[in-house]
């Protein structure tokens, strides 16, 4: 059940802000402004029940102690607001406040306990990906705010048990929600839908939120994991079927002109070298994967400083696998013994020896 949350503001008798902020309850709440540097303290005491006031009495010439514990938080502050002008020429308000819920995030699994149990790399794994959703909201709004720049105020709130993390913001995040439900409803029946026919904001917020939650199938003891949008709870727990979804989603032909930089051994594992490559108009490295082969790495690595096209897989933002590489300088040419060895190295060399094509083409992806 997501919170209500009110806005509450005390002001100089001008109208100045000296403090402002937003509360639920006593573990709820968000300090927007505290002017003095002072009100932050009064303020956390009046929503847990412990504020105290002591006003002098004329008429028996006696110091009278007042405390405010009703119980709950926005009935504490309801009474401060009303016996605030017996000692202060502030003036304080409650107001409701135009809160959004955008989503939950409730993890379960024996890793994922935050009464016992919890494992410190599971938690912090929560976190990152809990923060790396809150970003992809965050782009989501800059696709269609008139000011990019414009930042709203954001929450999180945690509840015990397994892990259940809420976020809420001033502003609702329409496009983040849409495909949001699109990603969710898609997990639930298997299959991703035709992207065409989604608006291009839409799929661009599609693909990043797929390609995050693709991640989950590398949380340890993860059991399954609810999501509450719009006031609907979705439950995934086939992490493997979304890393599939997430690669057919990002795969695509890609064919690009670059200029040879480097060409990288090892390339994270034991299965990859790599080439790297800058485009022409402007400073962008990419690396393309390809499965080891010593032939081609020595071949591509005396070939530093050409310009070739470059055409394989993209499956991933930062991921290409290489089909083949095509040399564009008019006077290229390959000696016979590039050619032989690149042959002996499963390499299929074009008739104009100005094209290479990997053996393993399409393979990889």
């Amino acid at each position: 059940m997501s919170l209500q949350f009110k806005k509450f503001e005390v002001k100089t008798p001008s109208g100045e802000i000296i403090f402002f902020a937003y509360v639920a309850d006593k573990e709820a709440f968000r300090i927007v402004q505290d002017a003095t540097g002072g009100f932050e303290k009064i303020f956390v005491s009046l929503i847990k029940g412990e504020f105290s006031y002591s006003l002098y009495n004329e008429e028996t010439r006696s110091i009278e102690e007042y405390t405010i514990n009703t119980g709950d938080a926005l009935r504490n502050i309801s009474e401060y607001i009303e016996i605030l002008p017996t000692f202060s020429h502030t003036q304080a308000s409650l107001d409701d406040a135009a809160i959004y819920h955008q989503y939950s995030l409730h993890f379960h699994g024996a890793d994922y306990n935050m009464h016992k149990g919890m494992e410190p790399k599971s938690q912090e794994k929560v976190m990152l990906f809990f923060y790396a959703i809150h970003t992809i909201m965050h782009y989501s709004l800059t696709l269609a705010a008139n000011n990019p720049h414009y930042k709203p105020q954001n929450f999180s709130t945690a509840e015990a048990a397994s892990i259940k993390l809420d976020m809420y913001s001033t502003v609702d995040m329409t496009i983040f929600k849409e495909a949001f439900v699109y990603v969710l409803e898609d997990l639930e029946c298997g299959s991703a839908r035709q992207l065409e026919t989604l608006s291009e904001n839409i799929q661009k917020v599609y693909k990043k939120l797929l390609q995050k939650f693709s991640e989950l199938s590398k949380f340890h003891n993860l059991d399954l994991l609810k999501v509450t949008l719009n006031g609907r709870v979705y439950t995934i727990d086939d992490f493997k079927n979304i890393a599939e979804l997430s690669q057919g989603i990002m795969q695509r032909p890609l064919s690009t002109t670059c200029v040879i930089q480097s060409v990288k051994d090892n390339y994270r594992d034991d299965m990859y070298d790599a080439l790297v490559a800058d485009t022409k108009s402007f400073s962008h490295e990419t690396t393309w994967k390809y499965e080891k082969n010593e032939a081609l790495s020595k071949f591509l690595y005396f070939k530093k400083g050409e310009v070739v096209k470059l055409s394989g897989m993209k499956v991933s933002e930062h991921i290409r696998f290489l089909d083949s590489v095509e040399f564009l300088r008019e006077d290229f040419d390959m000696t016979d013994h590039e050619v032989e060895r690149l042959q002996e190295g499963r390499i299929n060399v074009s008739t104009s020896r100005k094209k290479i094509t990997l053996s393993t083409a399409h393979q990889q992806a």
